[in-house]
């Protein structure tokens, strides 16, 4: 995702993808994604529009679902009208459609902004799952998500989902 909120954006606010059970049609689709944006211009970002529309994905009804926001900012307090055109569109409308949001798991690598933490900690305190991987904000340490060990982050990821749908799965019988 971009910056909705900056009407000087280039390009598509959104990349939507249709969900596969195909790896290799999920690899391909990545590999086309391509980071634009950002760079000196730092601020905030739409990061609660993509939580919004991660949340209400067509999801189906029988899986588990893995919510991902990778985002090296801090999220803009509102979601932008054209995503959700409602008076409560700031953080507690995400709070509140994550924790309807049943056999799901939320990932968040993001810098520790209070917008962020809000959503961890409710999170937390309704039992549900979501893992914070911080990144650094401050600028002299700044590196955004270049840090990241990637190999390790989808390595948790994958082994995480595999074990929650696994237990689902099991629950469901």
């Amino acid at each position: 995702y971009r910056d909705k909120h900056d009407p000087t954006s280039p390009g598509p606010p959104w990349h939507v993808g249709e969900f596969t059970g195909d790896v290799a049609t999920f690899q391909n689709e990545l590999s086309g994604i391509e980071a634009k944006g950002g760079g000196d211009n730092r601020g905030a970002e739409s990061s609660l529009d993509a939580l919004y529309l991660a949340i209400h994905s067509d999801w189906r009804k029988d899986v588990h679902r893995a919510i991902i926001l990778l985002t090296d900012d801090n999220s803009h307090p509102t979601i932008h009208p054209s995503t959700y055109g409602r008076v409560d569109n700031d953080v507690w409308r995400i709070i509140e459609d994550l924790q309807k949001l049943r056999s799901s798991i939320v990932y968040m690598v993001a810098p520790d902004y209070p917008i962020y933490d809000a959503i961890q900690q409710s999170m937390e305190d309704a039992n549900r799952k979501i893992i914070w991987r911080r990144v650094p904000a401050d600028e002299q340490r700044y590196e955004g998500l270049k840090g990241i060990d990637w190999d390790q982050l989808f390595q948790m990821l994958g082994s995480t989902i595999s074990g929650e749908s696994a237990a689902l799965a099991k629950e469901s019988h």
